[in-house]
């Protein structure tokens, strides 16, 4: 379930008169929200196609989340858990050739 910019996880809640107090919730991801700038200079020519945002979470080994960033403006938002994350922009080789990297 989303409440603004938080995701909260569904759960099953049983309330009698004897148990009329609801457990503790609590949000499972919260919305992370950025811009890739100067956006236009990474894309370079437009037929590029949209870049991509990836972030790893610090500490675990797992799956890095990848998030495309939109092809006008670069600015993308993604749900992530609770953590410390490191974000970098996917480049190309002949980005980096480029001197973008």
């Amino acid at each position: 379930m989303f409440v603004g910019d938080m995701k909260f996880p569904e759960m099953n809640v049983k309330i009698t008169p004897n148990t009329p107090k609801l457990v503790d919730v609590y949000p499972s991801s919260f919305k992370v929200c950025g811009r890739v700038a100067p956006y236009k200079v990474i894309l370079g020519a437009s037929e590029r196609g949209p870049v991509s945002v990836v972030f790893s979470k610090d500490g675990i080994v797992s799956e890095p989340v990848i998030v495309e960033a939109h092809q006008e403006t670069g600015e993308f938002c993604v749900f992530l858990e609770s953590g410390k994350y490191e974000a970098r922009v996917k480049l190309t080789e002949r980005d980096k050739t480029s001197g973008l990297q």
